[in-house]
């Protein structure tokens, strides 16, 4: 009763306060073993401090290993990406009790994994401050009891909580219900704003309307939780549920400026060689491209990647290998095999487990037959060789922390890679595969209040309909890059 109570205490007034832009604002930090914590503040009438709000989370993984010093820049780290819709465009205070990190402003050689984090803190304009740790007992407490926030959450509907508190929303569902406001555009449903988008060539979607204090919030979930994909994905993502106006340049400004993208990601060079296209399947996993990725850096022994991806509807599955060992290589294939049937084509470049004897025998035993592209033409798998790209910088972002902790999220890089829509085939390929929109789990939580009915029951002629469509995209595509890159 008495934790119950102290409780309320810090999370009501007069010990908390309202977030003031104009107010002078701090972050107090603190790390251990066990967990991190931040508590933000601001000072009122230039005397005394009101906290706004506090953050705590668990070390996760290696992170308990990590050297004090580094513990500690992850607390600023891990607090200035919470509090980030507050921090960002304005001058604010670090607090920590590690005076080692006023010294990393300075030096010019840093461990790889400082230099990113810090990489990462050049989005924000703030100054540090050494202070005893003796008086960082509010920020020591909640890095030494990380709580489960999900546990800790109000089952509420943030999108009508916001709506409701959001000027331009409230005037919209207004002129809505006065019949100022085109119908055919805006709709109100569960006491909640819709806009009415048509993508070109697609059936018209009911999406959330997002009020101007949630836009930056949603676009950091969407890009910078989902391993920072590009403007296309990251559009066709948002869109699958939300919007607002000049969506488009909002993410392209934000995506644009995004440090983190700009020092992983490398710009693709067109292919010096004609471009050949194979013949495009009229069924999924009819063939297959593969390829391994790697080596990486050692994470629980695994040193590559294997890759298949299905021509047809773009699916891919990745699988973590200890190495370029043919055995293993048999072993993969044959559960993809169990998944999905027996491929008719393999196009796979000349690595030695793809001709190594046990692979091509199962192959025979099994009617496959395998294309080996060129050697030194890559873009003959281009498929595939497109994906590696991708997936090397998703793991690059994904364990920019951890970089010997990228197989554990195997399963995470693959599912946001098969929800997202292709250009050429105009769906996502779980949707094209097996007829159904999947989210991440992040994603999931976010949608469940603005949801709507599914409005297409009968689930396999949609996909059928859709594999015909996604068929004649993908002959028109194959035509037109032929065309462009041969001219």
């Amino acid at each position: 009763e008495a934790r119950r109570d102290i409780i309320s205490q810090l999370t009501s007034e007069p010990v908390l306060a309202i977030y003031d832009p104009v107010l002078p604002i701090e972050v107090h930090t603190d790390a251990s073993s066990i967990g991190y914590g931040a508590v933000l503040l601001q000072v009122h009438e230039k005397v005394y401090k009101r906290a706004v709000a506090y953050f705590s989370k668990r070390t996760q993984g290696a992170e308990p290993r990590y050297h004090s010093y580094e513990l500690e820049t992850l607390a600023v780290v891990k607090a200035l990406q919470m509090f980030r819709h507050y921090l960002v465009g304005v001058h604010f205070t670090v607090v920590t009790d590690c005076n080692a990190l006023k010294a990393t402003q300075r030096k010019k050689d840093l461990l790889p994994r400082v230099a990113r984090w810090w990489i990462y803190l050049q989005d924000f304009n703030f100054t540090l401050e050494y202070r005893k740790g003796t008086s960082m007992s509010h920020a020591d407490y909640l890095s030494r009891n990380p709580i489960n926030v999900c546990e800790a959450r109000k089952q509420q509907n943030w999108a009508q909580i916001a709506q409701a508190a959001d000027e331009e929303s409230q005037q919209l569902l207004q002129k809505l219900a006065d019949g100022r406001l085109d119908s055919s555009h805006y709709v109100r449903k569960n006491d909640l704003l819709y806009y009415k988008y048509t993508p070109v060539g697609e059936d018209p979607r009911l999406l959330c309307f997002v009020p101007k204090g949630h836009r930056l919030s949603l676009l950091r979930i969407f890009h910078d939780e989902h391993d920072h994909l590009g403007v296309d994905k990251t559009l066709e993502l948002i869109r699958k549920h939300f919007w607002f106006p000049s969506l488009k340049s909002f993410v392209q400004k934000y995506i644009g400026h995004c440090l983190i993208c700009i020092t992983h990601k490398k710009i693709p060079r067109a292919p010096h060689q004609l471009i050949h296209s194979w013949e495009k399947p009229g069924v999924p996993f009819e063939i297959v491209h593969v390829d391994a990725l790697g080596p990486l850096p050692q994470s629980n022994g695994y040193r590559y990647v294997l890759i298949v991806i299905d021509a047809f509807s773009k699916y891919c599955l990745l699988y973590p290998m200890f190495g370029q060992d043919a055995l293993e290589l048999k072993r993969l294939f044959t559960n993809v095999i169990s998944l999905f049937g027996t491929p008719k084509l393999i196009i796979a470049d000349r690595g030695r487990m793809f001709v190594s004897s046990e692979f091509t025998k199962l192959l025979s035993e099994l009617g496959v037959d395998m294309h080996l592209i060129t050697p030194e033409m890559h873009h003959s798998n281009g498929q595939v060789e497109r994906y590696c790209r991708t997936l090397l910088n998703m793991v690059r972002i994904e364990c920019n922390h951890r970089q010997n902790e990228w197989s554990g999220v195997m399963w995470r890089l693959q599912l946001v890679l098969n929800i997202t829509k292709q250009k050429t085939t105009r769906l996502s390929p779980l949707n094209l595969l097996v007829g159904i929109e999947a989210a991440t789990p992040l994603i999931r939580h976010l949608v469940r209040d603005v949801a709507l009915e599914d409005s297409h029951p009968n689930r396999q002629a949609l996909r059928e309909m859709h594999r015909q469509r996604a068929s004649e995209r993908l002959r028109m595509n194959q035509h037109q890059q032929d065309s462009t890159a041969n001219s």
